[in-house]
């Protein structure tokens, strides 16, 4: 497992992971794909810090942060339950960096 810096080419696997994440807690996800997809380059412009969990060759979550609070932490279900969110709240946060729009 390693964690680094968001880069564009992780838009679509990073959105889909917010949507699929809210929909494994069984409560009806309050937002739509598009309207996670629309809201996410306006939280990155605001100052969003995003670094992504990778295990094995896969994106497996993402943790994005605003100036040094939690935003949003999610785990792809298919990687919940083994951790990774967990180190991702210790792992030093020098890599975070502000992602770029």
């Amino acid at each position: 497992m390693t964690i680094r810096p968001y880069t564009q080419s992780d838009f679509d696997t990073v959105i889909q992971i917010w949507l699929d994440s809210w929909r494994s807690t069984g409560i009806a996800a309050p937002v739509t794909l598009h309207e996670l997809r629309t809201r996410w380059p306006i939280e990155l412009a605001k100052g969003w810090v995003v670094n992504v969990v990778i295990e094995g060759d896969q994106v497996a979550g993402f943790l994005a942060m605003h100036e040094g609070c939690v935003e949003q932490l999610f785990i792809s279900p298919a990687h919940q339950r083994r951790g990774l969110a967990s180190i991702c709240l210790v792992t030093p946060r020098r890599p975070c960096r502000k992602a770029s729009v």
